[in-house]
């Protein structure tokens, strides 16, 4: 008896863009153009008042797979994910079938946004590209931007941030290498979204259900340019120590990847830098992990040091009040008593 294939949509649309960045605006504007988001969305918060614009059920199987892989959602690391067992592969495939199919409206081209997704292309392609067409689009965003929101939101350090978003990014470029899609560089999508979106159209394989004139008040009225923080330039990438190398030169070729999403020097620079990233993990993830260490040592040292200067202080204000009751109920005689 065979089994009955799950009702899905025509089409899906993944936006493979790592945390802050611009990824939310980006779904929100294509299913302004006619993608259909998912039934269960995760509300909005403080950190993003507009909206995340993802499955809260996709979200929390993506999560769940990337723990059996030993990573949490902060990890640049590998993880397990290469060595998965193919029963637990093929157990979240078939998961995410369902979670799809149950989330998305029949027969009509969904888009599906969610961070960890970029970590996990080969997983979603194995899963879909025998159901349905798939398509992608990557929000580019400078990733100075990006490292300072995740500072500020998860108290992140500089560097783990950095590499957090040289690992999301470059999963996502390499994973879906062979696919339909567009990149879409986030300040442009703010500045001049007609004409970004128009090249967002052209690199994918059906024009979009809803016309760019007609959804053009809609995506106006919804982009704000002023709930941006944190801008910097593609210049200020190369006055960091940290960001000149590999994360200012993958950004370079993907600024070049938004104008031409089938250009082959960024796309083999990409190619590159991920080679080397990935050979220098294990020593890259012991200086960090040393220094993370030391710089645990310190805050706690900051700590102590502050509980204790706390303390001081509230000794010396018990002693000044003492001495100021001793004053009023003993005071001293005036020279003319």
């Amino acid at each position: 008896m065979s089994v009955e294939e799950p009702a899905l949509p025509s089409a899906l649309l993944l936006v493979l863009g790592m945390h802050r960045s611009g990824s939310s605006a980006v779904a929100r504007v294509m299913s302004l153009l006619g993608y259909r988001l998912p039934k269960t969305l995760i509300p909005g918060n403080a950190s993003n008042r507009r909206g995340h614009w993802e499955s809260q059920p996709i979200a929390r199987l993506n999560e769940a797979h990337k723990r059996e892989a030993d990573l949490a959602w902060s990890d640049w690391t590998a993880g397990l994910l290469p060595r998965m067992r193919s029963a637990q592969l093929r157990d979240f495939e078939a998961d995410l079938v369902s979670h799809v199919a149950s989330e998305f409206r029949e027969g009509k081209p969904a888009v599906l946004k969610e961070p960890r997704i970029c970590r996990l292309v080969p997983r979603y392609r194995a899963a879909f590209e025998r159901r349905l067409p798939l398509s992608v689009v990557i929000p580019v965003r400078n990733p100075l931007e990006v490292i300072g929101s995740l500072m500020q939101r998860n108290n992140l350090t500089e560097a783990n941030a950095a590499l957090l978003w040289l690992r999301y990014t470059l999963d996502a470029v390499t994973g879906s290498e062979g696919l339909p899609r567009a990149f879409v560089a986030y300040d442009r999508l703010l500045e001049e979204p007609g004409a970004t979106l128009a090249r967002v159209e052209a690199a994918l394989p059906a024009p979009f259900e809803i016309t760019l004139e007609q959804a053009a008040p809609d995506i106006r009225a919804f982009l704000d340019s002023g709930l941006r923080s944190h801008a910097h330039s593609p210049e200020d990438l190369l006055h960091n120590d940290l960001t000149r190398g590999w994360i200012s030169d993958a950004y370079a070729a993907l600024r070049v990847l938004c104008q031409d999403p089938d250009a082959a020097r960024p796309r083999d620079t990409l190619a590159r830098i991920d080679r080397e990233f990935t050979a220098a993990e294990p020593m890259l993830g012991h200086i960090i992990g040393r220094y993370d260490e030391a710089v645990s040592g310190l805050s706690r040292q900051v700590a102590s040091l502050s509980a204790g200067l706390e303390l001081k202080t509230e000794q010396v204000d018990m002693l000044r009040r003492a001495a100021a009751e001793a004053d009023t109920a003993h005071p001293v005689p005036s020279q003319g008593e």
